[in-house]
């Protein structure tokens, strides 16, 4: 296939999935609920995704301070 048959090709293809996507959103955008409620659903998972990234950020911290803990009574110990 030339390289200028595969463009074509491509575009095309491109075309047809924009096409459909629009038709989607306009099929939404005619049932109300429907609309209101996938958008809804989105921010209720860009929310979720959002605390997992948190939890995955502060994950660690209580191991941390827990050996770190330990390591300060281990050193008071040490004193006495």
């Amino acid at each position: 296939m030339t390289r200028r048959r595969w463009t074509a090709t491509a575009g095309k293809a491109t075309i047809s999935h924009i096409d459909a996507g629009w038709q989607h959103i306009n099929e939404q955008l005619l049932d109300p609920l429907d609309f209101d409620d996938n958008i809804a659903g989105a921010r209720v998972d860009v929310r979720i995704e959002s605390l997992q990234e948190e939890r995955r950020f502060h994950q660690p911290v209580p191991g941390k301070l827990l050996v770190a803990a330990e390591a300060d009574n281990k050193a008071l110990r040490n004193k006495k």
